[in-house]
């Protein structure tokens, strides 16, 4: 799953609008649906918070490690 079918998945499952998750990341709702239409690639910063916005968080695992990602 790339980063934009992983926050399309979050806010299915929260069931956030990208017009709500652009409110609680103080954007416009214009930036999220540009965001999906040039195919962008988003910053691991975007990805938490979209994340946190929806109720989950980024973690990185590997090594025995688990690492979360602050927003």
């Amino acid at each position: 799953m790339d980063a934009l079918e992983a926050i399309r998945h979050m806010s299915e499952q929260s069931g956030a609008s990208m017009a709500a998750i652009a409110r609680e990341l103080g954007r416009s709702k214009n930036s999220m649906y540009n965001m999906f239409a040039k195919g962008s690639d988003p910053r691991t910063s975007t990805l938490a918070e979209v994340a946190r916005a929806c109720g989950y968080s980024l973690v990185l695992e590997g090594h025995g490690e688990r690492i979360e990602v602050d927003a």
